[in-house]
C-alpha cells in the first residue's frame, strides 16, 4: 500500500540563487488533500548545503516513503540522474516517477536511459493522483491519462490529461511543507525588494515560439481569477510577511479584463503591494500600463529576443521590430521600469540581421546581455536538429544544457568561432557608459527601482550571496586560499590529501571533507557527515586532527550546522568548517 510520498525538487541551475517553483508543492497539496503523507526534499531551496552528491545520498539515505516523485527542467537532467540512482541503491524496489519540462519534453529517454518507472506528462495535477491510485489498485494504469510506462520492452503512452479548466478549485499550494525563508528574502529576482516570492497565475502560453518548450500544449491556456490572485497575495503577505511578488506567467497581460479586475481589487482592499510580470510586445496597452503602475506594478519583463524581423519570423514570435519599438515607448513614456530578454545565433542568422539587431539596439538605447539560442528538447528548433542528425549522443547533448548562457551547438552557418566572435562585437556595439546608463534609467524606468537596486548592489559588495554581484567576499576566499591535494602542515612538513582520507571513514559512513590550504600556517577543513555518524565520532576526528598537527596548533570548529532539507524538518546531516593552525607558541 503506498502512503507515504517523497517529492523532490532539484536544483535548477547550481550556480544560480535560489528560485521558488509552484509545481511540487501543487502537487502535494492535492495528494494531501487526499490523504497522502507528504514530504517534500527541496534541493533548489537547499542548493548552498546540496553541493555534492554526497549530501543528497545522505538524506535519501535517511528518507522514508513508499513512492518517489521528482520534477525539474532539462537543466537538472544530470541531478536528477544521481538522485534516481542514489533512490535504486538505497530503496531498490519503490517506484520513480518524473513530471514537469524534463519528464514532458523527453519522456521515453526518462524512462529508458534515467531509468524511471514512470513518467506524468503535461499537467501533473490529477495525472499523479490517478496514477497513486493506480499502484494501489483503485483504477487500472491504462485508465490513467497523461503518463508513460514500460510494459516489457515496449513503452505506453495513455492519452493526454483534460487541461483543469478552474485552477481556482485546486487546493491551496502546499507552502508550508517548503522553506520558504530560503527564497523570500533574496534580492536577485526582484530587482533588490525583500520579502518577495513567485507566483504563477496561469498555465500556458497562446505563443508558438520555435525556441520554446510549451508543457501545457501548445495555445492552450487557462488562469486563475482577478479573485484567486487577491487572496492568494493577502494570504501570503499576512502568513509569510511577503510585500512583493513576481507573477511568472507567460503572458500575465493576455487577459485584459482580468488584469484590471486585479487592479481594481488592490485599490478596494487597500493592498499595499509591489509587483513584477512579464508580457508579449503585443499586449503593452498604454492605459493598462499606466493602471498597472498605479496600483504597485514595478517592472514589466518583456520577450524582445531580435532587431531582425528575419529573425522574429523565423522565430515565429507573432511580433514585428516595431511591435518591440512600440512597446518600449510606452513603457518608457509613461517610467514603468522594464527589460527584455534577447537571443543571438537562431536559425538564419547572419551578418545582415546582426546589424539589424545592432541598429534596432542602438536606436532604442538598449544594452542587453543576449543569450545564445540554445535548442532544448521538445521544442522546434530542437527536433530540427534531431531530423537533421545534428544531436549525435543526446544524453551528452542533455548534460550540457544550461541557462543558455553558454555556448552549446551552433545554428548557423558561422563556425563556432565566428559565432562566438560576432556575439561578443554584437555586446560590444551595444554597451552604453555607465553615466548614460544611469541617466537613461531616470528617464525611462523612474525612481521606483532605484532605491532598491542600490541596496542590492551594496549588499553584493559586501558579499551577500543572495545577489548576483555578492561574490565579492567568496572571491577573495578563493584568491587566497587553494584546494589541492598537497597540504603544508603548521611544523612545515608536506602531506598528501589521501592521507586524512583513513580518519574518515566509519563502516556505516563515510564522511565527504575539502580541505583549503589558507596560507603556510593554516588551512580549513569543511566535513560533511551524516548525523549518526558526528554524534559518534565527533571527539575522536578532532582528537585525531590534533595528533597530526603534533599538538602545536590551534584547532577551531567555526561552524557547524545540521541540515534540515525535508519538510518534516528532520536532521540529515551535518557540515562542519574547522579552522586549523597558528602556533600555541605564538599565542
Amino acid at each position: 500500500m503506498i502512503k507515504k510520498i517523497l517529492l523532490i525538487i532539484p536544483s535548477a541551475r547550481q550556480n544560480e540563487p535560489s528560485s521558488f517553483t509552484v509545481a511540487i508543492p501543487t502537487i502535494a497539496a492535492m495528494l494531501r488533500s487526499h490523504d497522502f503523507e507528504v514530504e517534500i526534499m527541496d534541493i533548489e531551496g537547499y542548493k548552498k548545503e546540496f553541493d555534492d552528491d554526497y549530501s543528497i545520498e545522505l538524506v535519501i539515505q535517511s528518507s522514508e516513503f513508499d513512492a518517489v516523485g521528482i520534477g525539474g527542467m532539462i537543466t537538472s537532467y544530470k541531478q536528477v540522474k544521481r538522485l534516481i540512482q542514489a533512490i535504486r541503491a538505497n530503496h531498490k524496489n519503490k517506484p520513480i516517477i518524473l513530471g514537469g519540462g524534463l519528464a514532458s519534453s523527453i519522456p521515453e529517454d526518462a524512462i529508458n536511459i534515467l531509468g524511471a518507472d514512470y513518467v506524468v506528462y503535461g499537467e501533473g495535477d490529477l495525472s499523479m493522483l490517478n496514477l497513486l491510485h493506480s499502484l494501489n489498485g483503485i483504477v487500472k494504469l491504462k485508465d490513467v491519462d497523461g503518463i508513460y510506462y514500460k510494459k516489457g520492452e515496449k513503452i505506453i503512452k495513455n492519452k493526454p490529461f483534460t487541461p483543469i479548466k478552474d485552477l481556482d478549485s485546486l487546493p491551496r499550494i502546499a507552502y508550508d511543507l517548503m522553506p520558504i525563508h530560503k527564497y523570500i528574502n533574496q534580492f536577485d529576482n526582484f530587482f533588490g525588494f525583500k520579502k518577495s516570492i513567485t507566483i504563477p497565475t496561469s498555465r500556458g502560453c497562446v505563443g508558438q515560439c520555435s525556441y520554446c518548450f510549451r508543457i501545457f500544449g501548445k495555445c492552450k491556456y487557462t488562469f486563475n481569477s482577478a479573485k484567486w490572485i487577491l487572496d492568494e497575495v493577502q494570504y501570503l503577505q499576512k502568513k509569510y510577511g511577503i510585500n512583493c511578488f513576481f507573477f511568472s506567467d507567460e503572458d500575465f497581460m493576455l487577459v485584459k479584463e482580468r488584469v484590471e479586475k486585479f487592479c481594481s481589487g488592490i485599490r478596494v482592499r487597500k493592498m499595499n503591494i509591489k509587483w513584477v510580470c512579464s508580457s508579449r510586445v503585443k499586449n503593452i496597452d498604454k492605459p493598462l500600463c499606466r493602471l498597472m503602475k498605479k496600483c504597485g506594478c514595478v517592472h514589466i519583463s518583456l520577450g524582445l529576443e531580435s532587431g531582425s524581423q528575419t529573425i522574429l519570423d523565423n522565430m515565429k514570435k507573432g511580433a514585428t521590430v516595431k511591435d518591440n519599438e512600440n512597446a518600449l515607448n510606452i513603457l518608457r513614456k509613461i517610467k514603468l521600469s522594464h527589460g527584455g530578454t534577447m537571443m543571438f545565433g537562431h536559425p538564419g542568422e547572419n551578418d545582415e540581421t546582426l546589424n539589424e539587431t545592432i541598429a534596432f539596439c542602438k536606436r532604442m538605447n538598449l544594452d542587453r546581455q543576449f543569450f545564445y539560442t540554445t535548442p532544448y528538447p521538445g521544442t522546434d528548433i530542437y527536433n530540427e536538429l534531431v531530423k537533421a542528425g545534428r544531436i549525435k549522443d543526446k544524453e551528452v547533448y542533455y548534460e550540457l544544457l544550461g541557462d543558455a548562457k553558454d555556448f552549446v551547438i551552433n545554428l548557423t552557418d558561422w563556425t563556432d568561432d565566428e559565432l562566438k566572435h560576432r556575439k561578443g562585437w554584437l555586446q560590444e556595439q551595444i554597451k552604453i557608459s555607465f553615466l548614460k546608463a544611469l541617466v537613461l534609467r531616470i528617464k525611462h524606468k523612474g525612481f521606483a527601482m532605484f532605491g532598491p537596486q542600490i541596496l542590492y548592489t551594496i549588499h553584493g559588495v559586501l558579499g551577500d550571496e543572495r545577489c548576483e554581484c555578492g561574490r565579492t567576499l567568496p572571491l577573495i576566499s578563493h584568491i587566497f586560499g587553494r584546494q589541492s591535494d598537497i597540504f603544508t602542515l603548521p611544523d612545515k612538513s608536506l602531506v598528501h590529501g589521501e592521507f586524512f582520507t583513513h580518519l574518515f571513514y566509519d563502516n556505516s559512513d563515510v564522511i565527504q571533507f575539502r580541505l583549503t590550504q589558507l596560507d603556510l600556517d593554516h588551512f580549513m577543513l569543511e566535513l560533511v557527515v551524516g548525523q549518526n555518524f558526528m554524534k559518534r565520532h565527533e571527539e575522536q576526528i578532532i582528537s585525531k586532527l590534533k595528533k597530526i598537527t603534533k599538538e602545536q596548533v590551534e584547532i577551531e570548529v567555526i561552524y557547524k550546522k545540521e541540515i534540515k532539507p525535508l519538510s518534516s524538518g528532520k536532521s540529515c546531516f551535518t557540515r562542519s568548517l574547522v579552522k586549523i593552525g597558528g602556533r600555541k607558541d605564538e599565542q
